[in-house]
């Protein structure tokens, strides 16, 4: 395999591409799950030289302390520079790597990738692990210009009385409202006007369909991808998953609503379908 233009990575990259480049980039493994039940019987070890970025940290905060500055400092802590090329990935195949490349984006980092089929997709290939992850030393991160942003409630509010979609990427179930919420306290249902777009069925044996797969199913959604798009999902996990589909396919004015159903089921706000609690 030919070695790739480490200066500008695709978005998607497949095991053999990073297997050629492995000493010009620096993998980082990212996986987090619901509850720790999500993270039973996940493959153990490590793409040779990867460092962990530890999501779950952050995602522990308040939403209102998920700053920029607190990736930013994890990412320093790491040894990660806005100049290096990354390849993120996780345990599952493609499920909470597509989260940190939105992170990763939102601080203007131009050069990173998710690995197609993340660490499964690694060992099915025959490729070498590590036992434990490398430890970088402390390295500044300058945040630049934001590739891609962020939404907050006041955002999604605004976007339902106006040409901004909001597509929730949770199961057809939860969207509407015949499935109770794996939160507690949260009401079932869907934010007004928005649109389904289930994040499981975009992906085959851990790794994203096909372009073309994908670009079918956002038009069988009803999703016009010459108008705006903020994503939502369960607590933003998947909703940087479908960022990152429609990133792939081109798309750049799509933002991540941060809080999902998370905030917005607990809130007073209105809600499409059943409003009784989970």
């Amino acid at each position: 395999m030919a070695n790739v233009n480490t200066d500008t990575l695709s978005a998607r990259l497949s095991v053999d591409a990073l297997a050629a480049n492995l000493s010009r980039v620096t993998p980082i493994e990212c996986t987090w799950g619901v509850s720790e039940t999500d993270l039973q019987g996940l493959p153990k070890g490590f793409i040779p030289g990867s460092i962990v970025f530890d999501l779950a940290a952050i995602k522990a905060l308040p939403l209102i302390e998920q700053t920029e500055h607190t990736v930013a400092a994890q990412l320093s802590s790491l040894g990660i520079s806005h100049k290096d090329a990354l390849v993120v990935y996780d345990r599952f195949g493609v499920f909470s790597a597509p989260r940190l490349w939105w992170l990763l984006k939102t601080l203007g980092h131009k050069n990173v990738a998710i690995l197609d089929g993340g660490l499964p997709a690694w060992i099915e290939a025959g490729r070498p692990l590590s036992e434990r992850p490398h430890m970088g030393g402390y390295k500044p991160y300058d945040c630049a210009a934001p590739l891609l942003r962020g939404s907050d409630l006041s955002h999604v509010l605004s976007a339902i009385d106006n040409q901004v979609q909001i597509v929730d990427a949770r199961p057809a179930g939860r969207f509407n409202g015949e499935t109770p919420e794996p939160r507690a306290g949260l009401r079932r249902g869907h934010i007004p006007g928005s649109l389904s777009l289930p994040f499981g069925p975009l992906r085959h044996a851990g790794k994203l369909k096909s372009k073309s797969e994908l670009a079918f199913a956002i038009g069988a959604a009803g999703i016009n991808m010459e108008r705006p798009i903020i994503t939502t999902c369960g607590s933003g996990v998947t909703a940087a998953g479908l960022a990152f589909i429609f990133y792939h396919l081109g798309k750049t004015d799509v933002s991540v609503y941060t809080g999902s159903w998370a905030q917005y089921g607990a809130s007073q706000h209105p809600i499409s379908g059943p409003i009784q609690c989970a």
